[in-house]
């Protein structure tokens, strides 16, 4: 879970949804600001009812994006810079960047299932996250 000063709160989600601009793929969306404030980046999970009715599969998939999240942005400082690449799974994000991501409908059957050898949610996800961040950089 990322820490609460890097969550964005309700405020500002209406106000990213309003004002933001939103980058889409298969099962999650972005919706984002680009602030030109000083303050630390800004990101949140959102699972609609329509993804899942249980809050018990809603939070799973919250939990399981900022575990990614947390994992993808908590790379020594030194190996971030600017610039993406894959190989080394790092991605720098901007300070005063304000972002939420939304799941789509089948992202529970995508990022909820539990780990096998076949499907891997948390693989998955962060594959899709990756996808997601690198079309905000273009």
């Amino acid at each position: 879970m990322l820490p609460k000063k890097q969550r964005v709160d309700k405020k500002s989600i209406e106000e990213v949804f309003s004002k933001g601009r939103f980058v889409n793929s298969a099962y999650l969306s972005l919706k984002y600001l680009q602030g030109k404030s000083i303050g630390a980046y800004k990101i949140s999970f959102v699972a609609p009812k329509a993804v899942a009715k249980k809050a018990v599969d809603r939070n799973l998939l919250k939990r399981r994006g900022y575990y990614v999240l947390k994992n993808l942005l908590s790379k020594p400082k030194s190996l971030q810079n600017k610039s993406f690449t894959e190989k080394e799974g790092i991605f720098f994000l901007p300070n005063g960047f304000v972002g939420v991501f939304v799941f789509k409908k089948n992202s529970l059957n995508v990022f909820g299932c539990t780990k096998n050898k076949q499907k891997n949610p948390i693989k998955n996800l962060e594959n899709e996250l990756l996808s997601v961040l690198d079309r905000i950089r273009s």
